[in-house]
């Protein structure tokens, strides 16, 4: 369906944005969407060479950064140690569940780690663990587990306040 590389990023942006801006139940999957038509895209076969790859999830982060960024200072500022000690606690009970993971189960460390990778919705970490290793395996386990990190965190940040009755504005 799609010979032309452009067609089809513009095919998968286009159908991402709209799937992203659907509500279901008072939920949106915002710019999630396009990563998880682009994993649909994937699974059917359609693939882009390397460097358009790369420009993607450059682009990709770089729009998540601008939408993060007016606010990360000050958010920074005023609550730096909670951040400090829950990136430490997340980085820290995942690599030893990563570590668990390869040995009990006796998985490649590449596929762990985009498993990793997928489940905290780390694009940037995958794109580490894909240099690093040099293996494209670790884009499978980022395949596999990267819905199931989204769900989690639209439950956590969108659902869990509902529940609650918190207003998170």
């Amino acid at each position: 369906m799609f010979k032309n590389e452009i067609m089809l990023i513009f095919f998968i942006l286009s159908m991402g944005y709209l799937l992203g801006k659907i509500s279901f139940w008072g939920i949106r999957l915002g710019t999630s969407g396009v990563l998880l038509v682009a994993i649909v895209m994937g699974h059917f076969g359609y693939e882009v060479s390397g460097v358009v790859g790369q420009i993607g999830l450059v682009l990709f982060l770089s729009c998540v950064g601008l939408v993060a960024g007016p606010m990360f200072a000050q958010n920074l500022k005023s609550n730096i140690l909670a951040f400090i000690l829950t990136s430490l606690s997340v980085m820290l009970s995942s690599g030893v569940l990563i570590y668990l993971v390869v040995k009990f189960f006796n998985i490649e460390l590449p596929l762990a780690l985009g498993l990793s990778a997928g489940a905290l919705t780390s694009t940037a970490s995958l794109a580490a663990t894909t240099e690093a290793t040099g293996s494209s395996i670790a884009s499978v386990g980022y395949g596999i587990t990267y819905i199931f990190g989204v769900v989690g965190v639209i439950l956590f940040v969108q659902v869990l306040p509902k529940m609650l009755k918190i207003n998170v504005e």
